[in-house]
């Protein structure tokens, strides 16, 4: 979802060897700057003279925040998260032959059902089931033509994939529970920033991100 709002890079790439950026010195580029996206998006990251940052962005149902230190070396700016966030999981909690149907449940660790929680299950004969879970979790219209071999989940919203889970012979009933852990909390480290006169320029995994300056801070 992110990666759409975000320009391409080549579209924004600065050169280091500008003479502005040459010049630059931390009271220069310390300030707070907002994010030049559309009437759905907003953002600010803020750079201190003290050496730390503070990042956030709403994107429609996505929230994101990060904080921790940037670090200028050999004419680069680039940002260090302080602490790593522990990134959301899925945990499976049953794998049980009862049942006629496949049924998948993915849940909080409150108990409560997650709609909107995408899947792919693989058949022995090849063939893959797709669809998403409602806040009651999904079930099969009938019997399977072919035992069930794997498994992958995903949260589309904040990209949280569980990878492929192998599957024990003659299950029907699959529950998981969603970890939170720190979610909405994004790991900027490594991340890159280019400086302008009037703004700058943060490139991650995601893309490029133009923010325009809008004040200083110390």
């Amino acid at each position: 979802m992110l990666a759409r709002l975000l320009l391409p890079p080549a579209l924004l790439l600065l050169s280091l060897s500008s003479p502005a950026w040459a010049q630059a010195q931390a009271p220069d580029f310390a300030g707070s700057y907002r994010l030049q996206g559309g009437p759905d998006v907003v953002s600010e990251l803020v750079l201190r003279g003290d050496g730390t940052y503070a990042y956030w962005l709403i994107a429609g149902a996505l929230d994101e925040a990060s904080e921790g230190r940037w670090t200028l070396a050999g004419g680069q700016l680039s940002l260090v998260t302080e602490p790593r966030p522990v990134p959301p999981e899925f945990r499976q909690v049953e794998l049980s032959p009862e049942g006629g149907v496949l049924r998948l449940d993915v849940n909080w660790p409150n108990g409560r059902g997650i709609a909107g929680i995408d899947f792919r299950i693989g058949l022995a004969d090849g063939q893959v089931l797709e669809g998403y879970t409602q806040h009651d979790g999904w079930q099969g219209a009938g019997q399977l033509a072919a035992e069930p071999q794997w498994i992958e989940l995903g949260e589309p919203v904040n990209n949280i994939l569980s990878g492929r889970i192998a599957l024990p012979p003659h299950i029907r009933t699959l529950r998981f529970v969603l970890l939170p852990n720190d979610l909405s909390r994004v790991d900027l480290t490594g991340a890159t920033i280019e400086v302008e006169d009037k703004g700058l320029t943060l490139h991650r995994r995601e893309g490029a991100m133009p923010f325009v300056r809008v004040s200083s801070v110390p």
